[in-house]
């Protein structure tokens, strides 16, 4: 299941969000019928079509589903919500996965942390621009926009690059959130709400997203959202999941390590491989050996060309940041390397990042 940029992803959903405030995009807008002077988007992570469906089928959420509508690749956060955050897919934003080969900084990075993969100082902490390192062209530099955020990320700076020009309020409950979204519908003038919640995605992370925590959490929000006011309200999510049954230990594959310049970056369902050049036959040797059973191997130029970042003109530095190669995980697998020094913990249970259905299908609920 891939990304369907051309009319049914979540970058066509924000693109009908601009276009409401006379914002144009390069993306197809969806057939959405946006008429009130508000408009409230709550992103739920993690809130993938088959969790709905599993856990409130019959609830006020899936009563007012729209269609379902499709994340982008890799189906994943820190990709997904930059779209959210810019309108735009990974392939304009550069800004891919939870853990990116930055050349330009020396290190595997992470960029929602803003700081290396082992851990360490973040790029503010070590004096370093990060605003003018991310240089992200957010919607709230041409949208009024609130945003509503959990209060332990408020001051990250991911999250302040991410909100120039926004108001933004945190909370700690998800009642406060709601309670946040209602004050800023009576705030005068047109506007977009942004909401967001991780609990789910965390309980996902945790438990698998079929687990009974995630219906209680499910319950709560659908009992929430009948006391908003009268505004166009918005639901999706950035991703779904997939409940995975076997960790692959990429650093017990026979040699494989041995054929990479760095370690693997992206997700453990869309791994990226930076491969020696002298190393390429054997590369192709281990996986068929031992891996082509738990993912499919793609090439990076290859993924780029047949769409699965975007559609048009590529971020600068996408080729860079994508890697030679790219394992997609197959279901149910994940795969994981350990730096020095890290200890192989008790897996999640619940992933995302890949293709499948469960990773790729997010519902558009829209309220009116």
């Amino acid at each position: 299941m891939l990304p369907n940029y051309k009319d049914g992803s979540i970058v066509n959903l924000m693109s009908s969000i601009m276009d409401k405030f006379n914002k144009k995009s390069p993306y197809k807008k969806l057939n959405l019928d946006l008429k009130e002077r508000n408009t409230v988007l709550i992103v739920i992570d993690g809130l993938g079509e088959a969790t709905l469906n599993y856990h409130s089928k019959n609830g006020i959420l899936n009563k007012n589903k729209v269609r379902t509508i499709t994340s982008v690749f890799p189906a994943t956060t820190a990709a997904a919500i930059t779209t959210f955050i810019t309108g735009m897919p990974p392939q304009q934003s550069g800004l891919l996965a939870w853990e990116m080969n930055m050349k330009e900084l020396g290190m595997v990075f992470e960029p929602l942390r803003c700081a290396p993969r082992l851990g360490g100082l973040t790029l503010g902490e070590l004096g370093i621009d990060f605003l003018k390192f991310y240089n992200l062209d957010t919607l709230s530099k041409k949208i009024p926009t609130y945003t509503i955020t959990p209060d332990y990320i408020i001051d990250t700076e991911f999250n302040i690059a991410a909100n120039i020009k926004a108001k933004v309020k945190p909370y700690k409950t998800l009642k406060q959130m709601f309670d946040s979204i209602e004050e800023a519908t009576k705030i005068r003038g047109k506007k977009l709400i942004f909401a967001y919640t991780d609990t789910l995605d965390t309980l996902s992370h945790i438990h698998g997203y079929k687990h009974k925590k995630i219906g209680s959490f499910l319950k709560k929000v659908e009992k929430l959202v009948k006391k908003l006011p009268n505004t166009d309200i918005i639901i999706t999510a950035d991703h779904g999941f997939i409940n995975v049954e076997k960790t692959i230990n990429m650093n017990k594959v026979p040699e494989f390590m041995d054929c990479l310049t760095i370690p693997l970056c992206g997700e453990g369902r869309a791994a990226f491989c930076y491969v020696r050049p002298s190393k390429v036959k054997k590369f192709k040797q281990i996986y068929n050996k031992y891996l082509k059973k738990y993912a499919t191997l793609h090439t990076g130029e290859e993924l780029i060309k047949k769409g699965y970042f975007g559609i048009g003109k590529e971020h600068e530095k996408l080729f860079d940041r994508v890697g030679d190669f790219v394992l997609i995980a197959k279901k149910y697998y994940y795969l994981k390397d350990y730096l020095f020094g890290q200890e192989q913990k008790s897996r999640n249970m619940g992933h995302h990042g890949g293709t499948s259905k469960e990773e790729m299908i997010v519902p558009l609920i829209h309220i009116k």
